[in-house]
């Protein structure tokens, strides 16, 4: 069961947590991310200079939560996880890329 807690948030990043990993949240975010990317870089490839040009994919970023191991842990490791919050990342687009200059 996924469930929204915006207590102690700083993150706009964040959409819900949940118990599981097997949470049907999870898979129908996943969906309505992958549609999503799926319409954008099809629209890249039709017009390349169209709205969907600055428009950036997403991925999903799962961190587990739960007891640390010591008080200087950074990240509660995947096995001691007793729920996982979920955030939206967005990926950079080819245009940022190539301003890096990398």
């Amino acid at each position: 069961m996924a469930y929204v807690t915006y207590t102690n948030r700083n993150s706009n990043d964040y959409r819900f947590t949940c118990k599981t990993l097997d949470d049907p949240a999870i898979s129908d975010l996943k969906e309505m991310l992958k549609t999503r990317n799926k319409w954008i870089t099809d629209s890249r490839k039709r017009y390349p200079d169209g709205y969907a040009s600055d428009m950036k994919t997403q991925g999903l970023r799962i961190r587990p939560r739960g007891p640390r191991p010591s008080q200087w842990a950074k990240d509660t490791p995947w096995e001691n996880a007793t729920h996982y919050d979920v955030y939206i990342r967005d990926y950079p687009t080819t245009k940022e890329r190539n301003s890096w200059g990398f």
